[in-house]
């Protein structure tokens, strides 16, 4: 909460090494995402090109879950996977975090 804007891109030696893209209304769904992916983080990813991606997977955006207050699908969530793991040519670790419904953090995990 309260965190994650536009202009929150690092600290000290880390600066201009992290980027945000904040959304300012709830109810987004797969399209306002996969967009979101498509023209700004796999661009940027992709010409990072990283040596290792660490992937947090939260699941609080998924639709049913009442804490995020988004409407991204299992189906999104498998599609933005897909998108990052063809940006980059690295190992990629995941851990999971947040999605604070079981049922659709499970079913979106195994999208």
């Amino acid at each position: 909460p309260e965190t994650g804007a536009a202009c929150e891109t690092g600290g000290g030696g880390g600066r201009g090494r992290n980027l945000n893209v904040p959304w300012t209304s709830d109810g987004l769904a797969d399209s306002d995402y996969l967009a979101a992916f498509r023209l700004v983080l796999c661009p940027v990813l992709a010409q990072f090109s990283p040596d290792l991606l660490l992937l947090s997977a939260g699941f609080d955006a998924a639709d049913g879950d009442a804490q995020g207050k988004m409407k991204v699908t299992a189906a999104g969530f498998a599609q933005m996977t897909q998108l990052l793991l063809s940006a980059v040519d690295c190992p990629v670790a995941a851990a999971l975090e947040g999605g604070y419904n079981s049922r659709v953090t499970c079913e979106c995990c195994e999208a």
